[in-house]
């Protein structure tokens, strides 16, 4: 899962990724989107898409520190990705939703 992240971030104009806080994180221009903690990943989203997410139960919300509010964070079900495609999405939704674009 981390090899396929680090691929498709790597061919976004903006995306990057490194390790930091701890995971591999997945940058927007520098803004991180995206973490990867070797069971699951967890991307920022819109709340709206966020609460659609979890109505379909693909996931969790995430708080990364006691200062986040945790409400833009998901933590994805591996399970629910059944994909190349799905997570695709889902990496490209929460990199535009950080560049602004959404």
């Amino acid at each position: 899962l981390q090899g396929f992240m680090d691929d498709y971030v790597g061919t976004l104009p903006h995306g990057s990724s490194k390790a930091a806080y701890g995971f591999q994180c997945y940058f927007a221009n520098g803004k991180v989107f995206g973490m990867y903690d070797g069971l699951a990943v967890t991307l920022k989203f819109a709340e709206e898409t966020g609460t659609q997410l979890l109505e379909m139960r693909m996931g969790k919300r995430f708080r990364h520190s006691s200062s986040a509010g945790g409400r833009e964070w998901i933590r994805l079900n591996p399970a629910r990705l059944d994909s190349d495609e799905v997570l695709e999405t889902l990496i490209r939704q929460s990199y535009e939703y950080v560049l602004g674009k959404v």
